[in-house]
């Protein structure tokens, strides 16, 4: 199962984790996606933005209409927050073609709240 790790911490910090995932050979199982604070990552990542990203899991490419009869949303707004997280490198591919999130697990880890699984 590939897992992204969605956490936030320093940049030091964030060097020594993907060293232990090198170390630890657990590069092609998982990913790190990291934020300087907690700010930071509810900036980018709103509940509607987090409702995409959790739809995405596990499914494979998906076209943007698809996604917005998926969760009820209008296109308008689901294209905004998807050329967000694919600016942000969240998401992979392209509006018209179709986007995918390729992993079929997210962590939140959260210095303040420790570790939890979306």
């Amino acid at each position: 199962m590939k897992t992204v790790t969605f956490e936030v911490c320093s940049p030091e910090q964030a060097m020594t984790n993907m060293a232990e995932d090198v170390e630890a050979g657990i590069r092609d199982t998982s990913a790190r996606m990291v934020f300087a604070s907690e700010d930071v990552l509810s900036q980018l990542m709103s509940e509607a933005r987090w409702e995409i990203v959790k739809s995405l899991c596990g499914t494979g490419a998906m076209h943007i209409n698809a996604i917005g009869a998926r969760l009820g949303r209008d296109i308008e707004g689901i294209e905004e927050d998807i050329a967000a997280l694919l600016r942000a490198g969240v998401l992979d591919g392209d509006i018209q073609q179709g986007v995918i999130f390729p992993y079929e697990q997210i962590i939140l880890d959260l210095p303040t709240t420790g570790r939890s699984t979306v």
